[in-house]
């Protein structure tokens, strides 16, 4: 299948242009990598891709969601972790990657609030990174950053493909990497020894004839290599006082120029590493697809779209059907209740080989009972004909586990998705975060499902069914946008005030609400 139909050369004769944000030159700017949710719609998802482009932003596409659509794009591939020695040149590919250029933070915190609820029903945030300018484009090591980076013609000739082979004409690939910077080490060095490490003297931004072969500038040359290697270079400092470095960007028409210049940098070939690898770490780093674009839509490549049927995907979801009903398991979200299969063994029949579910023994009304009784939502039953198999209750109701999840039941859409049931993690540790996976058991994790009442509101029962928000905070808590009733494990009502803020990290010395902990536990969590 050809998922969106602007991606066909027949679409129309305009010519192709580069992303224009590419060469756009910023003060200010985010970078940020993307990650597929589960069980997402992925052909939605590619069309919303396609209509992102901007003036605004740079779009790349990585081997996780090019992958999942089946989609190959000619010189592309993934970024190989490299080492030699005690240097390390991570891969940490994601689905897919923003570049927001911009004159003013502000501006580019606009933009990337718009990415972020375009693309929050299919992406999460894995990597995010706030980027800004230092002294006049310098890095943070005091050094100017990018000097030998091409200008006026030789941007296109270094950046983008020219047409001729397989890909697409002014297409670009992108090296993305962020660099922690040990800047208290390098600052301890000599004025000497560190123009030696960089190879330019500081002072007079002059290379140093007699710089070492070691030098950061030695190592990287790009004239350098067999087939000179010219790379765009869009880099930006990145961080606070507590943690900082450079966000290394990097254009170019020919991804063998960057595995060239890694590989020379931590010396696999001659054992000289880059000097610089004594004052800074690669801590991610992945490739990237950037397409070109016509008439303000980005021209995605051919895509055969996911493989389907599949009864077990890669998102971790086992499905089959009968009676005109797909159900469905999602492994990840099952918190071990074992209602399915203490109620019906024969249709789910856990650890064996081949089909473990078998929704053909079980009648139609049957199978939707199944899934009422599955607290964590992990059991869905969906009609093949679209047509709703259950309606939500009228009033949204959280209950706190003992020791456990909260357990959301009602219309709601939690982290984008529409969901009836639910169990929140609430002890930090699922891997599937906002949903539990039954690690609170593992963890001995500890809190009461009971809790002494907050408020008295009133809740509102004309709202009849609308749905219910719960949105996770990146690193913090989950909120609540809405009235929901909170209740004990007893059914006591604990809270029913619009809009709590839930404690996620299994800190908050106030659970089920939040305290802000999650700062001093330093919490993480996508959002």
């Amino acid at each position: 299948m050809t998922a969106d139909p602007t991606t066909t050369p027949a679409a129309t004769t305009a010519p192709l242009q580069p992303q224009p944000a590419i060469t756009r030159d910023a003060t200010a700017g985010a970078s940020l990598e993307w990650e597929l949710r589960p069980g997402i719609d992925m052909v939605a998802l590619w069309q919303v891709i396609g209509s992102i482009a901007g003036p605004d932003v740079v779009v790349g596409l990585g081997a996780p969601l090019l992958d999942a659509m089946r989609a190959k794009v000619a010189g592309y591939r993934p970024l190989q972790r490299l080492s030699q020695g005690r240097y390390t040149m991570p891969a940490t590919p994601h689905a897919l990657w923003t570049y927001v250029p911009g004159d003013a933070a502000g501006a580019v915190f606009e933009v990337t609030e718009r990415l972020a609820r375009e693309l929050a029903p299919y992406l999460r945030i894995a990597q995010s990174a706030s980027l800004f300018s230092y002294r006049q484009g310098r890095d943070l090591t005091g050094y100017r950053d990018g000097s030998a980076n091409p200008k006026g013609d030789a941007v296109h000739a270094a950046a983008f493909t020219d047409g001729e082979q397989d890909a697409p004409a002014n297409a670009s690939f992108a090296l993305v990497q962020r660099w922690l910077h040990f800047r208290d080490r390098f600052r301890g060095l000599s004025d000497s020894a560190r123009d030696h490490v960089i190879g330019r003297s500081v002072e007079a931004d002059d290379e140093l004839p007699e710089a070492p072969a070691c030098a950061h500038i030695r190592r990287t040359e790009q004239e350098s290599f067999s087939a000179a290697a010219f790379m765009f270079r869009r880099s930006m400092p990145w961080g606070d006082g507590r943690r900082h470095g450079l966000q290394f960007i990097a254009f170019m028409n020919d991804l063998t120029k960057a595995e060239q210049m890694l590989s020379r940098m931590i010396g696999a070939q001659d054992g000289i590493a880059d000097a610089i690898l004594g004052h800074s770490q690669a801590e991610t780093g992945a490739f990237y697809y950037v397409p070109p674009q016509r008439g303000g839509r980005l021209i995605l490549p051919e895509a055969l779209g996911p493989d389907e049927p599949a009864p077990r995907p890669a998102d971790g979801i086992s499905a089959a059907e009968a009676h005109g009903l797909r159900l469905e398991v999602d492994v990840g979200r099952c918190i071990h209740s074992r209602n399915c299969v203490l109620s019906r063994p024969d249709v789910f029949v856990p650890n064996v080989q081949g089909p473990w579910l078998h929704p053909e023994l079980a009648s139609a009304d049957e199978l939707r009972q199944l899934a009422r009784n599955c607290p964590s939502g992990a059991i869905q039953v969906r009609a093949l004909d679209g047509s709703a198999t259950e309606a939500p209750p009228p009033h949204p109701v959280i209950r706190l586990r003992e020791h456990g999840p909260l357990a959301a039941h009602g219309a709601f859409t939690i982290a984008g998705r529409e969901e009836i049931r639910a169990t929140l993690c609430r002890c930090g540790q699922s891997a599937n975060k906002p949903f539990c996976d039954g690690s609170h058991a593992a963890a001995r994790f500890r809190a009461s499902g009971e809790a002494d009442p907050v408020d008295t509101a009133v809740v509102d029962t004309a709202r009849g069914a609308r749905s219910i928000a719960i949105q996770p905070i990146a690193d913090g808590p989950l909120v609540v946008h809405g009235q929901v009733e909170i209740v004990g494990g007893s059914g006591q009502r604990i809270g029913s005030a619009p809009g709590p803020t839930l404690c996620r990290c299994g800190h908050s010395a106030n659970k089920p609400f939040c305290d802000g902990s999650h700062a001093r536990a330093a919490f993480r969590a996508p959002a």
